[in-house]
C-alpha cells in the first residue's frame, strides 16, 4: 500500500461485506448469533457504530468518495436518534455498552460534520446532538471509558451544539492521575499496561490533542510528547514481519494494534520518520490480511489469527472486532500528505533487551520475534482468562499464547510459557503476581503463588533469542511441576519433536522452541486444539519436575528456533 487510495480500497474491501446486514432503517447492524454480556440491541448499535472509526476519517475529505456508506449512516443516525422512529436507540443507562459506541459518532462530528451532521435538517440535528449529550448524565467505569465522553463532547462543540466542558476537563484530569511516566499509563486503577494504553488512552488523547492544538498548545504538546515517549517502547511490540505481540485482553480487535501509529501520524507527533510509521502500519495490516480472520462472506470474526470464541471476552459481540477500523484514522490525512508518498522503512535499530521501568516489563525484539516479559500484576479483575493473558512469563509475536480449556490436565490447561503445578489432578498457574521488580541487570523478579501451600519466586533473564528462568519453590506438600516453553505450530509430518533427560524441543517450518534444564524430564505437551491464539494445533516443549516438601530450586533455558 502506497497511495491514500490504496488504504481507502482496503478499508472498503473490509467494510463492503457489511452492507446486506443493516436493518431496514439502517440504525442497527446484526452480523451474528453469538451473545455478549450486554443486551442484543446494544450489540446491534455496536455493529452499526464501529465502522465509523474508519468512515469518519474517510469522509473527512468527501470529494470523489464512494457515498454509499454516507447514505447508510446518515439514515441510520437520523433514525437511531429519533424518538418517534421504530429503530430509535432509546435512552442509555449507567455503564451502558452504548456509551462506548457513542465515541465513534463523536469522531464523525469532529472529522466529517458535513457528511454526518450538516446534511441533516435542524430537527434531526437536535435529535442527534441531544441523544449524544446524554453521555454526560451517566456513570461508567473509570478507565479508558472516560475518553468516550471527551470525544463526544468535543464533537458536539465542533458542530456548535450544547456540550459539557467540565466533563472534558474531568476526563483529561483522570488521564494525568493514571500517568506512570515515560509515556505510559495504566488503564484506570488497574495495574495492567496492555494494548489499552496505545489503542485507547493514547489514541483518544491524540484526537483531543489535535483538536486543541491551537487553543491550548501547551496541553496539546504535553499529550503529544507523552505519545512520542511511549512510541519508543511500543515499537518493540512489532516484529520485522509486521506481527505484534499477542498480549492482554481484547485481542479480537486485531489490527487496532496499529491504530496508535495512525494517530501519531495524523496528530503530527512523530518520534520516528514517516517511513518507519508506514512500514509498521503496512506490515501489520499485511500480516493480518494473510490470516483467516474473515468468514466466507467476508465478515470479521471473533478470534485472533483465526475464528476462536475460546479466547474471547464476555464483551465481544459479533460486531466487536470492527474496533480494528480505528487504524484507518490515517484516512483523515490529505491525499498529498508525506505519509502517502514516502517509501516504507524497516524497523530502526533496537536494543536487544530493553527494560521498561514505568510498566515493570522487559522487551526484546530480534530476528522474527518480538517478546514481552511482563510483571503479572493486576487487580484481580473478573475478566476472561486473566492469568493466561497477563501472568505468563513471556508473550510473543511469533508464537502467540494459549488459553485454557480446563484445569483437569496439562493438555487442557495448555500452560505454555508458564510454570504450572499439578496438585491432586488439578493444574494451577500464576493468577496474579504478588510483587514484581525490575532488577538493575535487566532481569525481572516475580513473587507469586499458584495455590495455598505453594510460594514461588521467579527471576527471568531475557537474552536476544532466549531467556532463563530461575525458580525458588516453597511447597507444603509434594506435587508435580511443568516448566513450559512457547507453543509451536503442529503441522502434521512437518513438525518434529524431541525429548530427553531435562530437555524437549518442537520444531516446525514456522519456527520452534527448545527448553533445557539440568534436572527433570523433558516432555511434549499435546495442547488441546484451538487453545493457541495463532495456531489451531500446537505442541509445547516442557520439563517435568517432582517437587518435594520444603524448598526447591530449579532453572531452565528457553530457546527460540528461527523459521526454516
Amino acid at each position: 500500500m502506497h497511495s491514500k487510495k490504496d488504504y481507502e480500497d482496503l478499508m472498503l474491501k473490509i467494510l463492503n461485506p457489511l452492507k446486506p446486514y443493516y436493518s431496514e432503517g439502517k440504525a442497527y447492524l446484526n452480523i451474528g448469533s453469538t451473545a455478549a454480556v450486554y443486551r442484543d440491541k446494544a450489540a446491534w448499535i455496536e455493529g452499526f457504530s464501529r465502522p465509523l472509526w474508519a468512515l469518519a476519517p474517510y469522509y473527512a475529505h468527501p470529494e470523489n468518495k464512494d457515498d454509499s456508506f454516507a447514505k447508510i449512516y446518515l439514515e441510520g443516525l437520523k433514525n437511531g436518534t429519533n424518538p418517534f422512529h421504530r429503530e430509535y436507540w432509546g435512552e442509555i443507562c449507567d455503564y451502558d455498552q452504548v456509551i462506548v459506541e457513542m465515541a465513534a459518532m463523536g469522531l464523525a462530528l469532529i472529522l466529517a460534520p458535513d457528511t454526518f451532521f450538516y446534511s441533516m435538517n435542524e430537527q434531526e440535528q437536535r435529535n442527534f446532538a441531544s441523544w449524544l449529550y446524554t453521555i454526560n448524565d451517566h456513570k461508567y467505569p473509570e478507565n479508558n471509558w472516560v475518553m468516550f465522553q471527551v470525544i463526544v463532547n468535543i464533537g458536539l462543540k465542533n458542530v456548535n451544539m450544547p456540550y459539557n466542558d467540565s466533563m472534558i476537563e474531568w476526563g483529561i484530569k483522570k488521564l494525568d492521575e493514571w500517568y506512570l511516566g515515560d509515556g505510559w499509563y495504566t488503564d484506570g486503577i488497574t495495574q495492567h499496561t496492555d494494548y489499552y494504553v496505545p489503542f485507547a488512552i493514547h489514541f483518544y488523547s491524540l484526537i483531543y490533542a489535535k483538536y486543541i492544538e491551537k487553543a491550548y498548545p501547551d496541553r496539546s504538546n504535553r499529550i503529544k510528547e507523552r505519545a512520542g515517549l511511549f512510541a519508543k517502547d511500543f515499537i518493540y511490540w512489532f516484529d520485522k514481519n509486521g506481527a505484534a505481540v499477542a498480549y492482554g485482553r481484547s485481542l479480537t480487535y486485531r489490527f487496532a494494534q496499529a491504530a496508535f501509529w495512525s494517530a501519531l501520524v495524523w496528530a503530527d507527533a512523530s518520534p520516528f520518520s514517516p517511513g518507519v510509521f508506514k512500514g509498521i502500519i503496512n506490515r501489520n495490516l499485511e500480516d493480518w490480511m494473510r490470516a483467516p480472520i474473515f468468514d466466507k462472506s467476508g465478515l470479521l470474526t471473533i478470534g485472533y489469527k483465526y475464528p476462536n470464541l475460546l479466547m474471547s471476552e464476555y464483551y465481544n459481540a459479533p460486531g466487536s472486532p470492527y474496533w480494528a477500523m480505528k487504524t484507518f484514522l490515517l484516512l483523515a490525512l490529505p491525499a498529498d500528505h508525506e505519509f502517502f508518498s514516502v517509501a516504507e522503512a524497516p524497523l530502526p535499530e533496537l536494543e536487544s533487551v530493553r527494560p521498561v521501568p514505568a510498566a515493570k516489563m522487559i522487551l526484546t525484539n530480534s530476528a522474527d520475534n518480538a517478546v514481552i516479559y511482563p510483571n503479572g500484576l493486576g487487580n484481580g479483575a473478573k475478566l476472561c482468562q486473566i492469568p493466561e493473558k497477563y501472568a505468563k512469563f513471556a508473550y510473543s509475536s511469533k508464537y502467540g499464547f494459549s488459553v485454557s480449556r480446563s484445569a483437569r490436565c496439562i493438555e487442557e490447561a495448555s500452560a505454555d510459557s508458564a510454570l504450572s503445578f499439578d496438585v491432586k489432578g488439578f493444574i494451577y498457574v500464576n493468577m496474579v503476581s504478588k510483587s514484581a521488580e525490575l532488577l538493575s541487570d535487566k532481569r525481572i523478579k516475580i513473587e507469586w503463588s499458584p495455590c495455598e501451600g505453594i510460594e514461588v519466586e521467579t527471576i527471568i533473564t531475557p537474552y536476544e533469542n532466549s531467556h532463563k528462568r530461575e525458580h525458588t519453590i516453597k511447597a507444603a506438600f509434594s506435587c508435580t511441576a511443568y516448566d513450559a516453553g512457547f507453543a509451536v505450530a503442529w503441522l502434521d509430518t512437518d513438525t518434529k519433536t524431541s525429548c530427553s533427560e531435562g530437555e524437549a524441543s518442537v520444531v516446525s517450518p514456522n519456527g520452534g522452541c527448545r527448553i533445557y534444564s539440568e534436572y527433570g524430564e523433558g516432555i511434549i505437551i499435546n495442547a488441546q486444539p484451538n487453545t493457541n491464539l495463532i495456531f489451531n494445533h500446537t505442541k509445547i516443549p516442557a520439563v517435568k519436575y517432582n517437587i518435594p516438601i520444603g524448598e526447591s530450586k530449579i532453572s531452565s533455558m528457553i530457546y527460540e528456533i528461527p523459521c526454516e
